[in-house]
């Protein structure tokens, strides 16, 4: 490297805070916190500049700065998210600029369908025949959700492989500069799909993957499993970071040797452990005909998964929380601060499961995205934490850990979001 050479950032995100900013590497999916001088060097880096003119650009000590510049770019070129050329090139630096703003937007659940290949027996939304957003109103709304500041969309559905424009949807995104990923029961996938999908680069695709056993998966799913089972290695040949999202039901997936034999084969596939999630039925739609857990069960089931992952993985699957650590109390997941829920009628809501009633914040038929995140009388009460303050959860000792856990749950199981989240309860108390 010479200090002739420009820099550049192939494809990156650079959301401005108070104290300096948030670099998101669109290609690696890497977060960098970035101080001050950082930033002021990236925002430089528009490979046009040459190292020395960023250095004198640069108003402190010549010398230190120059060093520092050379130390810096260097560094983030080992991790591949600056390059460096002799002759100008493009930088794509997308940078936000929502300093200002009390709450900044970070992603979008955003259902492009409502309709689906299945019907799985605890399927919580339904298939009602709502007029959808047509793929125009679709990009204007992305262009929104990019003015907000947004850094990524998940795509959900219904089965989002069953839209037609569905790769139209995600290249306007990618060109957009804005990550996304994708919710899928991955059936409907081909292999030119995947390799679409690999160009793309997608921050991961999460399939629903209950068991690999065939019978067990038909009892959910009502179909057979081979293809989602071929879609996921495939997935993984391509480079596609993918996500595993098993739901345990009572009396069908959750023996010991079944999930065993699941882990055992996302492993096989090259499944980071990290990638595998396990969650609980929600009493809603169809899901309220199917026996759930009570607090008792949900602790033995952690157990057993957590015993599972330490000898599939060689790895505990819970991070151990020392006594009296202390952080900024967030929502749990951020909800109400950090991210909605965007229905293919237009709907605005908190969450994909918090998506009726009074939890409907808006319309982008009636109201601007900006709008209704921005004066929500509902979203406000999430973010002055008023759930907490009238919960029991006030007074627990994890409160700082869980933040109350998913409000969505609390409803369902509890009858009230201001109730604990019993699911959470069992990961911090199964011992």
């Amino acid at each position: 490297m010479e200090i002739n050479e420009r820099p550049y950032l192939e494809r990156s995100i650079l959301k401005l805070t108070r104290s300096g900013s948030i670099l998101y590497d669109l290609i690696s999916k890497k977060h960098i916190i970035c101080n001050q001088d950082l930033t002021e060097i990236l925002k430089k880096c528009d490979g046009k500049k040459t190292i020395e003119e960023i250095s004198n650009n640069i108003k402190n000590n010549k010398a230190e700065i120059l060093e520092k510049t050379l130390n810096i770019i260097e560094k983030l070129n080992k991790k591949g998210i600056i390059k460096y050329s002799a002759k100008d090139e493009k930088s794509k630096l997308r940078i936000i600029n929502k300093d200002n703003s009390v709450y900044s937007l970070d992603s979008v659940f955003f259902e492009i369908t409502k309709k689906c290949n299945l019907n799985c027996i605890h399927c919580y939304n339904p298939q009602t025949k709502t007029k959808e957003l047509q793929k125009e109103n679709i990009f204007d709304l992305i262009s929104e959700i990019k003015k907000l500041g947004a850094l990524k969309i998940r795509i959900t559905g219904g089965e989002p492989f069953i839209k037609n424009d569905l790769f139209d949807i995600l290249k306007e995104t990618y060109s957009s500069m804005i990550d996304f990923s994708i919710f899928t029961n991955g059936i409907l996938m081909e292999k030119e799909h995947i390799k679409e999908l690999s160009l793309l680069n997608p921050e991961f695709v999460a399939v629903s993957i209950d068991s690999v056993n065939p019978e067990e998966y038909k009892k959910i799913r009502k179909t057979d499993n081979k293809k989602v089972l071929d879609n996921l290695e495939e997935m993984l040949k391509q480079g596609i970071r993918t996500r595993a999202n098993i739901v345990l039901f009572k009396d069908i997936n959750d023996s010991y040797d079944s999930i065993k034999n699941t882990l055992i084969y996302l492993k096989y596939l090259g499944m980071d452990k990290n990638d595998i999630s396990f969650d609980e039925i929600v009493p809603e739609g169809r899901g309220v005909q199917i026996p759930t857990y009570n607090l008792r069960d949900k602790m033995g089931a952690m157990k057993k998964i957590s015993r599972l992952y330490e000898k599939v993985f060689d790895g505990e699957l819970f991070i151990k929380t020392p006594e009296g650590q202390k952080r900024k109390i967030n929502s749990y997941c951020g909800l109400g601060e950090s991210f909605f829920y965007l229905g293919s009628d237009g709907s605005v809501s908190l969450c994909p499961m918090l998506n009726f009633g009074k939890y409907i914040l808006g319309n982008v038929k009636q109201k601007s995205l900006t709008n209704i995140w921005e004066n929500s009388l509902l979203l406000n009460y999430f973010r002055k934490k008023e759930y907490i303050s009238s919960s029991e959860c006030k007074d627990c000792k994890v409160l700082n850990v869980c933040a109350g856990g998913c409000k969505a749950k609390s409803l369902f199981f509890n009858d009230s979001i201001n109730a604990p989240d019993s699911w959470m309860c069992s990961y911090f108390f199964r011992n």
